[in-house]
């Protein structure tokens, strides 16, 4: 495979961008394959809801990078198929901090993308984390992403789940959540692209 770039990356410089990606290929190729997925999706989903210009842009950002955090997460955590302890938890439940702080060292300009990174886990009811964030409290690059990453993460094999969900079991699991975790719009979002058949790619 010829070496991962970040073609889709505009706000964050090139040599850096790819920089990123590399390393997520390097350290955990179910990580780096994810974020590219996360990329296209997270991508009809911002256009479904009306963002465009410089607000596409940061959404496709946040999603390529919004694993990047999980290269400072030990290899065997990530892919441990066994329940994680509780210090095992705390560890992985970090990424999205170290994440958002390594896009924010590269350049203060890439703010909202950062922010995009670090509330991708949070829940609109505020059991999320790291921030405990509520309802709007939580960007809307978050919020997206939040979504996205569910549905992508339930759709493709992990090691600690034995099978996948089904296109439309993911989406049933989403709507069940909504209001306590996902935001409605971007939920139903989801489901028309889907239903249209209109995923970018």
């Amino acid at each position: 495979m010829n070496s991962p770039s970040a073609p889709w990356s505009v706000a964050v410089a090139p040599a850096i961008a790819d920089t990123w990606m590399n390393s997520l290929f390097d350290y955990d190729e179910i990580t780096f394959f994810h974020s590219e997925r996360m990329v296209h999706l997270v991508d009809s989903i911002a256009r479904e809801v009306g963002l465009d210009g410089d607000d596409l842009v940061e959404a496709r950002e946040a999603a390529g990078f919004h694993d990047l955090g999980k290269v400072e997460v030990p290899i065997s955590i990530l892919g441990k198929a066994a329940r994680l302890t509780q210090e095992e938890f705390v560890t992985i439940r970090a990424h999205s901090a170290v994440g958002a702080e390594l896009i924010l060292k590269a350049s203060p300009d890439l703010w909202k993308i950062s922010q995009g990174v670090r509330t991708h886990h949070e829940r609109l009811d505020g059991s999320g984390y790291p921030d405990g964030l509520k309802g709007d409290e939580i960007p809307i690059l978050g919020r997206i992403v939040a979504v996205a990453d569910v549905f992508d993460a339930l759709t493709h094999p992990r090691p600690y789940r034995k099978g996948m969900y089904s296109t439309e079991s993911a989406l049933e699991f989403l709507e069940a959540n909504i209001e306590t975790s996902f935001d409605p719009m971007i939920v139903f979002a989801l489901k028309s692209i889907i239903g249209q058949n209109n995923l970018a790619g």
